[in-house]
């Protein structure tokens, strides 16, 4: 298990030398690095849900003496979840479009 998140983690960081050439312009590394930013907020993101799939698997597997508690509802994670991603969308198209104007000109 170690050797393959090694062996991932090493694949990550050398993932800029293999995917993307040279940035011969200013314009060019702010895109790489809008490129590189959309990556790792990617994989936070993968991994957070990956952690949890497995943390609730484990947590909540098929047990005959367990009984479910149901819920209706929690309002602030609700916002909390629609909330964050919403900002983080604009984030992204504002970076876009500030550099497709800047290319633009």
């Amino acid at each position: 298990m170690t050797k393959l998140a090694l062996c991932l983690l090493n694949m990550i960081q050398n993932a800029g030398a293999a995917t993307l050439p040279v940035a011969a312009t200013d314009i060019a590394q702010s895109w790489d690095t809008l490129y590189w930013f959309l990556v790792y907020l990617s994989l936070f993101f993968f991994g957070g849900i990956v952690i949890a799939m497995i943390i609730f698997a484990v947590k909540y597997r098929k047990d005959v003496n367990k009984k479910p508690k149901y819920i209706h509802g929690h309002t602030g994670l609700e916002i909390l979840w629609t909330v964050v991603p919403t900002i983080l969308l604009f984030i992204c198209f504002e970076w876009g479009w500030a550099m497709f104007i800047v290319t633009g000109k």
